[in-house]
């Protein structure tokens, strides 16, 4: 069907509708291109106010006035024929919006995530999160933004906007099919376009969320912070060693040491006693000043700012009325209510007090917000927020939960503006909203110092960018952990060519600076950043045509090409307009010009650089018909002026022509919003000169703004190929005029630059990585046994592929239990909610084993493996082992939720004999087994015990002690047979709600869910069991119920999926995932 719309929302929701058709409400709103869908005419009333637009009463307003929306138009009628269906639908107090796309269809944005840049397959929860250590499958960040792009065959535009501030599933693991589910009823879906081009998508989204206003030219400069600078003399110490080793910096940032015991608004007496002083050397030295501000006010008497607070009634309240109190880094702190204009002005004026003390600009952390000891990291889901009736009234905190860091964000800007009203406001958010672009710009959080996090910080940059944020980057280096030379030369090499340049790390890694990883990757780093200065003019003048038009600034390979599949899931490169930048994300591959034109869109894209190619940065391309404004390099943006000289980069199409424009300004303050500027729009063409040797003329084509032109000298640079360039110098505004070469001379001016480039580059010396080699395995092969056996079981743990079992092998019957094949299936185990993510894949090795000879024996074998971010899968394998009742007494003594949890680890030089049976005990030293429900489990010759657990190994110094989210899925694959003369295999079970059910293989998969249910409990009730008539074998599965969230039945071919499903949650020292089970072999019933 082609643009079909239809509304299945119950009735109960409609109880305001004067529709009768049934039909879903379709609205244009802002600008031609924008439209707003409602189920319905009582789903548009009861909508709560947007707080993602730039301007909330537009999406109220019919576009050219008229009446609510309920007139008819058709989806046909503003698809321009796009084959696209989209129906709303309802799930319990769920809202579902179902669009299914054509397929060739590809889809980005969904803002701050992980993995890779095109998003098919995946699936994200808007509900910002703090989260140390996220990997590519972690499905919750920092930020929400419920917006999706997506990329039509044809290179056609659509965009989709769920404009809910609540958690937000948005789910394309069915793609081309898109799945928005949220709490109903959620208003509505914003459809934008077909644009016939991704620019013009984004222009859209612009018109409605508001651009990036145009940043201070210092804030495009290279930055350096640490977690932290403890000291105003280490901070001056940093700051001067850029000096001295002529590496261009333009800011420093003060984090949360800075204060006085970590609180807001503070400075510590001894380290900083003097901020001002500080403040005033840096600008001195060309260095601009930023400082962490944290929402959380310290519960302590006579703090000014909780005493205030107190007296505006500005906080976040418990559900009983009183403020909320949450631990956080100075410890129990208040936390206000940004939703109130009276919460935001009291912070505006609190910001606006501190900013007289020397502040350049303000960093907002901690503000998804975070909340230490707590289990979700923050706080209560019934806390109340006393919001306006503009921002949607009083409302709990799930309704407020995404747009508290925007808001905190909202009224840190407003508090700057107050201060330094001459002055564009800086500020960086960690958590936010669609929207928040208005008033922050983003970094994309706790990544860590590995090659993975390097890969992904391109397309983690790139849909934020194409989510409407485009000032947004890593933390080059990666904070979390210790880079390597290479690593780091290669992350600087990208990083400095995003568009928000960060060097950060935490406490407890070594330094970061650009020249402590030795000469050789200082020397790399330096001619990173030096790029970066050359290309600021281009950069300056992206931003300011986002500001005006929302025109992206930096955005993926396939905008050179959209109707091209090839480049739509290119993560190492990106368009920084016409400028191609193409990075090396893999340690073992090195840029090689030689190869690089195999890897380029289609069209004429001409490499250049600065004199200062390098195996480890990244190569640079020009479109043809582009001209590329470059400049001087300065030691800060400080020391640049007007009548610095402009160098012209010239790539001429096949006609023989190029364009490209140099915005100019003062760098800051707002002259530029009423013409203090000179916008400056260049021409190159080919033609013939004097003597009839061909020349390249280049002219001022256009100006725009109330500024004069300059008296500066203009460098015109034309571009031949691989490096080789010739090039004029004149006076700007004045037509300058380039000989071009013959062909001959100008092959042999490629000759040489290539020669040059080779020679610069062999004569670098190689920087070390310093990896592991593959090879080596920890020192653990003594114990790297992968066969068990005891009674009439023996199964085989595969190490190197998630320490999963690839067999269980039953004695009696002659039959394989499970199905598994190379490097996949049997029983694994992953550490999310999505399939086969982290856990199934990683090295493990062995811990401890153990085997008892005796009659009937038995054969114990505990395993773990590093999942990253600071988390381990460890798991138990047990066969035919008792569970003592003393231990199984302490499990009825301690609730499993709650008892403190700690790794066995093997002390150098000892042995471990601690007999246990899943490798966790208590801090005080008991052994704690948890069985089933604390009973005491007979000693059996058939069967399997399996403790499975993911455990905090190594959280940093940045995540108040928790993990990102992680979710615990246990995933045994069975063998089944399926015989012509025997009955259906079958699930057999009865539910915690006391039904029996039997799921047949026609049900081909199956959730089983409780506190979702609204007529009870679906899961089993600690156990349910396999029936297989065609072996006749029944595998009976017990469990916990307590450490099961959701049990999960799949039908495969030859297979029967079980799988139980821990809740989803940060992980904490004292706070672990856990699922205990057991799997026993039994004769099947008739």
């Amino acid at each position: 069907m082609t643009g079909s719309l239809n509304s299945s929302i119950p009735s109960d929701f409609k109880k305001n509708s004067s529709s009768s058709s049934g039909r879903v409400a379709v609205t244009p709103i802002v600008a031609e291109g924008i439209f707003r869908l409602d189920a319905d005419e009582g789903s548009r009333k009861a909508a709560f106010p947007s707080l993602s637009f730039a301007d909330p009463s537009a999406r109220e307003q019919r576009l050219g006035g008229g009446g609510s929306g309920n007139e008819e138009l058709s989806i046909e009628d503003v698809l321009a024929g796009v084959a696209v269906t989209v129906e709303f639908s309802s799930r319990n107090d769920q809202q579902v919006v179902t669009i299914q796309l054509p397929e060739g269809s590809s889809f980005y944005g969904t803002g701050e995530v992980g993995g890779p840049l095109e998003r098919s397959k995946k699936r994200i929860f808007t509900w910002n999160t703090d989260c140390w250590g996220f990997n590519g499958s972690t499905p919750s960040l920092y930020m929400s933004h419920p917006w999706v792009f997506a990329l039509l065959p044809d290179g056609r535009c659509l965009g989709f906007l769920a404009d809910t501030t609540r958690r937000c599933e948005v789910d394309l693991r069915g793609a081309p099919t898109l799945r928005v589910t949220a709490s109903a009823p959620f208003p509505l879906i914003l459809l934008f376009g077909p644009t016939s081009s991704p620019t013009h998508l984004l222009e859209l989204l612009a018109k409605a969320i508001g651009p990036l206003p145009l940043p201070a030219r210092w804030v495009l400069g290279y930055q350096q912070c640490r977690f932290s600078y403890e000291s105003a003399a280490r901070v001056e110490e940093v700051a001067k060693a850029f000096r001295e080793k002529k590496i261009p910096c333009d800011v420093m940032w003060m984090d949360i040491d800075y204060m006085d015991g970590y609180k807001s608004f503070t400075f510590d007496p001894a380290n900083f006693p003097e901020p001002l002083k500080l403040a005033r050397w840096l600008n001195e030295a060309g260095f601009k000043a930023i400082w962490m501000l944290d929402p959380g006010i310290k519960e302590e008497p006579g703090y000014a700012p909780l005493e205030s607070g107190d007296g505006a009634d500005v906080w976040i309240l418990n559900a009983d009325g009183a403020p909320f109190v949450g631990d956080v880094w100075p410890g129990p702190c208040k936390f206000p209510d940004y939703t109130m204009q009276r919460a935001r002005e009291w912070w505006r004026d609190l910001v606006a007090e501190f900013a007289r003390e020397g502040v350049d600009g303000i960093w907002n952390d901690m503000n998804e917000p975070t909340v230490f000891r707590a289990v979700n990291k923050t706080m209560p889901d019934d806390n109340i927020h006393r919001g306006d009736d503009d921002m949607g009234g009083t409302q709990n905190h799930l309704h407020y939960h995404n747009v508290y860091g925007m808001l905190m964000a909202r009224a840190t800007s407003e508090g700057l503006e107050k201060a330094l009203p001459e002055k564009r406001p800086f500020v960086l958010t960690r958590a936010g909203y669609i929207g928040s672009q208005r008033y922050a710009a983003s970094w994309t959080g706790d990544n860590l110092a590995t090659w993975e996090y390097l890969h992904m910080s391109v397309p983690m940059a790139l849909n934020m960018a194409l989510s409407g944020q485009p000032l947004n980057g890593p933390d080059i280096g990666g904070f979390a952990l210790n880079a390597t030379p290479r690593l780091f030369a290669r992350w600087m090499g990208i990083g400095a060519l995003l568009p928000f340049s960060r060097g950060h790390s935490e406490k407890g890694t070594k330094d970061a600076e650009p020249w402590v990883f030795g000469e050789a990757c200082e020397s790399v780093c330096r001619k990173a950043i030096e790029r970066r200065y050359h290309l600021l003019p281009h950069l300056y003048t992206l931003f300011y045509h986002h500001d005006k038009t929302g025109r992206p600034v930096i955005s993926p390979l396939a905008f050179a090409d959209p109707s091209n599949p090839a480049l739509r899931a290119v993560e190492d490169q990106f368009l920084l307009g016409p400028l191609l930048v193409m990075a090396f994300t893999e340690r073992s591959k090195f840029a090689d010009p030689s190869a690089a034109n195999q890897r380029l869109p289609p069209g004429t894209w001409r490499r250049f650089h600065f004199h200062d190619s390098d195996r480890d940065l990244p190569l640079l391309f020009l479109k043809a018909s582009a001209i590329l404004p470059t400049g001087p390099v300065a030691q800060t943006t400080q020391e640049l002026s007007r009548e610095d000289p402009v160098t012209l980069v010239i790539s001429l199409d096949e006609s023989g022509t190029s364009e490209g424009q140099l915005f100019e300004d003062e760098g800051d303050g707002f002259g530029y919003r009423n013409g203090e500027y000179l916008l400056t729009s260049y021409a190159a063409t080919r033609g013939v000169g004097e003597g009839g040797q061909q020349v390249v003329e280049v002219k001022v084509a256009q100006e725009e703004g109330s500024w004069k032109r300059p008296r500066r000298k203009l460098v015109a640079r034309v571009l031949l190929g691989d490096g080789a360039y010739v090039e004029a110098e004149g006076w700007d505004g004045d037509v300058i005029s380039v000989p071009l070469p013959s062909a001959a001379e100008a092959d042999r001016l490629v000759a040489a630059a290539v020669e040059e480039e080779k020679a610069l580059v062999e004569s670098a010396p190689l920087l070390l990585d310093g990896a592991k080699g593959d090879e080596e395995d920890g020192g653990t092969e003594a114990l790297a046994a992968t066969n068990m056996a005891a009674g009439d079981l023996q199964c085989h743990v595969v190490l190197k592929h998630g320490g999963r079992l690839d067999s269980l092998f039953h004695y009696p019957s002659g039959q394989e239990l499970l199905e598994s094949r190379f490097e996949e299936g049997g029983y694994e185990e992953y550490s999310e909610s999505e399939y086969r993510s982290p856990g199934c894949h990683e090295q493990y090795h062995v811990v401890s084993e153990q085997r008892d000879h005796s009659t009937g024996g038995s054969h114990r074998m505990i395993v773990e493996g590093d999942i990253g971010s600071g988390l381990t899968m460890r798991r138990c394998f047990s066969l035919g082992q008792p569970i003592p009742a003393a231990w199984a007494a302490a499990t009825t003594a301690l609730s499993n939720r709650q008892a403190v949890l700690e790794s066995t680890q093997k002390s150098p030089g000892q042995e471990q004999n601690v007999p246990l049976i899943d490798g966790l005990a208590l801090k005080d030293g008991t052994t704690l087994i948890d069985g089933l429900s604390g009973e005491i489990l007979p000693s059996t010759p058939n069967q399997l015990h399996v403790t499975s657990a993911i455990i905090a190994s190594a959280i940093g110094a940045g995540s108040g002690g928790f993990s990102r989210l992680a979710c615990l899925r246990v995933h045994p694959s069975f063998r089944i047979v399926h015989s012509f003369s025997s009955a259906a295999p079958h699930v057999r079970f009865t539910s915690i709600k006391g039904e029996e059910v039997l799921v047949k293989p026609d049900v081909q998969e199956l959730w089983l869910r409780g506190d979702d249910r609204p007529n009870g409990d679906d899961r089993p009730n600690g156990e349910w069991s396999l029936v297989d008539p065609g072996t006749g074998r029944t595998v009976v599965s017990r469990f916990n119920p307590s450490q099961v969230h959701e049990c999960f039945i799949y039908w495969g071919s030859g297979f029967c999926n079980l799988e139980l499903v821990s809740e989803e949650r940060p992980v904490s020292v004292e706070t672990p995932l856990r699922i205990d089970q057991s799997y026993s072999i039994e004769t099947a019933a008739e």
